[in-house]
């Protein structure tokens, strides 16, 4: 009797991989055979929810599952138009799902569980790829030899642990055109699984920024910043500063902050320098003007445009420094000069220019 189930639910037995049996008279050689059981394997391991580039050493649970006996009391039956259905005779009930997917999904999730746990690099880069979208269940079957090349390697790579190897391979994915740079950035993000500190930097950008394809994540993006800071590495240092005193992916933490964005600025980070400054200037509770005009002077003298904009307007405001209207506008005029790169920056120095404008004497504006 068939069952009396939604029609939509029909595409859960057809989506079902079938076992592979090699046919009793065939001309397949041992390599053909062993490549299509393996195929239907993969089919079926991509059906409970395995991710094929992590879970290779769990294949054998997907070969159990699809080759498993159906349990006692269970006929597979189908429907009018060819669709297996399942009925349980006991129970004279009906599914479309077939009676142990549910059960090896469960052992999946298990293994999985204790494989991550046993080596937390690969339950990092798991979230990562769940986070991207770059599971290759999200991405088009059609493969150019690029990408292919890159899936082979990154498996390889990732077998042998050669960070060296991993972080000039993302190099060359990330410089390609725009359409590949999705593969670069699960390669950084494998590359920093693996504890290459400047990958940890690419892999917490990609992240932040939200760009080429991979979704914004703040907190995943702060993850790998302090990992990368917790490595000494000044640009993830300065990263993680700025995201804890904006609240950005966590609560505040200004103490946290102030000390990744000191430990930057010793690093001669120059950007942590001119956050460092800002900081200290307008902070109330971590408030000191003589280190705030010391870090923002040496941000300002190498270029920066948050240390040259904060050093305006300490001149502007004569708190931190000795009121000169005059060194606040030259500040000004260079933010706008040289900011080409940060347009809102620029668009901020103009307005507080022109406010600032009215209140010089011409003679001394021509000599600015």
């Amino acid at each position: 009797m068939e069952p009396s189930l939604h029609r939509r639910n029909v595409s859960k037995a057809i989506k079902r991989p079938i076992a592979w049996y090699p046919p009793k008279e065939s001309n397949l050689s041992r390599g053909e055979v062993f490549r299509l059981r393996r195929r239907a394997v993969e089919e079926y391991a991509r059906y409970i929810g395995m991710n094929l580039r992590l879970d290779k050493g769990l294949l054998w649970l997907a070969e159990e599952g699809l080759y498993a006996d159906l349990p006692a009391g269970y006929k597979e039956m189908k429907d009018f138009t060819g669709n297996p259905y399942y009925y349980n005779e006991t129970t004279k009930t009906a599914a479309w799902e077939h009676p142990l997917d549910e059960l090896y999904r469960k052992k999946y999730a298990s293994m999985r569980s204790l494989h991550d746990s046993a080596d937390p690099r690969v339950g990092k880069l798991r979230q990562s790829l769940n986070s991207t979208g770059l599971d290759q269940s999200t991405r088009s079957k059609k493969r150019s030899p690029v990408k292919s090349i890159l899936r082979w390697l990154l498996l390889a790579l990732t077998a042998t642990s050669s960070v060296v190897l991993l972080h000039l391979l993302s190099k060359f994915s990330w410089c390609m055109s725009r359409r590949f740079r999705w593969e670069g950035s699960l390669l950084y993000q494998t590359a920093a699984c693996f504890g290459s500190r400047e990958a940890l930097a690419k892999a917490g950008f990609s992240f932040y920024r939200g760009k080429d394809g991979i979704p914004q994540n703040s907190s995943l993006a702060l993850e790998w910043f302090m990992e990368g800071a917790a490595m000494a590495n000044a640009i993830c240092q300065r990263m993680a500063g700025i995201m804890l005193l904006n609240g950005e992916g966590v609560d505040k933490d200004i103490e946290r902050s102030r000390q990744l964005l000191h430990a930057a600025a010793q690093s001669h980070d120059i950007p942590a320098m001119a956050y460092l400054g800002f900081m200290y200037y307008t902070v109330r509770e971590y408030q000191n003007f003589e280190a705030a005009v010391l870090w923002t002077k040496k941000s300002a003298e190498k270029g920066d445009l948050t240390g040259m904009f904060t050093y305006a307007i300490m001149f502007a405001e004569g708190k931190a420094l000795t009121r000169d209207l005059s060194r606040a506008c030259e500040w000004l005029l260079l933010v706008e000069r040289h900011g080409s790169s940060d347009p809102a920056m620029t668009h901020k120095a103009k307005v507080y220019l022109s406010m600032l404008q009215g209140s010089i004497a011409p003679h001394e504006m021509e000599r600015i």
